[in-house]
């Protein structure tokens, strides 16, 4: 089967595995417009990059406004949002290959969960963008019941969540990541 095969109709189980490792095989064949924009900046992102390890290695670390401890989902939509508004931010994780990491039930969205994922995204979250960009399975809880008690939800692939929002947090202007432990506040 081929991938253009595989998206012509809704996929089963089996072929969704299938689209997942042709798409991991053929990474560097497969993408959106916006991603071919966004590969075209590399170069730019990389500097930055750079420019920001060098200030980190400098211990400059005084020199942010604001500072975000975990990477999680709070604490990568707190630090895009500080940076977009211009301000300089440092994130703290553990881990940075952790940055984004889901808990074991890959769910985004359901009854509590969606509404604060759309609230998000209307005041311009990356949350969303990234679970669709993610998702494997798409579907609206509740759909016998009145429209009170609807609610959107998508399954995710863990992995490809993490990794997109890592590029996300690792690409974005005005925003520093350092892996490192918080034990104390002064």
């Amino acid at each position: 089967e081929s991938l253009i095969d595989l998206f012509e109709k809704q996929p089963t189980a089996a072929q969704s595995k299938n689209i997942f490792k042709l798409i991991n095989k053929y990474k560097s064949c497969i993408y959106t417009s916006s991603e071919h924009a966004k590969r075209m900046n590399d170069k730019e992102a990389e500097a930055r990059r750079n420019a920001q390890r060098k200030m980190l290695e400098n211990n400059e670390t005084d020199k942010f406004d604001i500072l975000i401890v975990g990477a999680g989902h709070a604490g990568c939509e707190a630090a895009l949002c500080a940076a977009r508004m211009g301000k300089r931010t440092l994130l703290l994780t553990s881990n940075v290959d952790r940055i984004g990491h889901t808990s074991c039930n890959p769910a985004m969205g359901g009854l509590a969960k969606g509404q604060l994922i759309k609230e998000i995204d209307a005041l311009g979250g990356e949350i969303a963008r990234v679970t669709d960009r993610s998702g494997i399975q798409f579907r609206t809880l509740n759909t016998r019941k009145g429209p009170a008690v609807r609610s959107s939800r998508a399954q995710i692939d863990r992995q490809i969540y993490r990794d997109l929002m890592r590029e996300v947090i690792m690409n974005q202007e005005n925003l520093w990541v350092k892996e490192a432990m918080v034990t104390r506040l002064l």
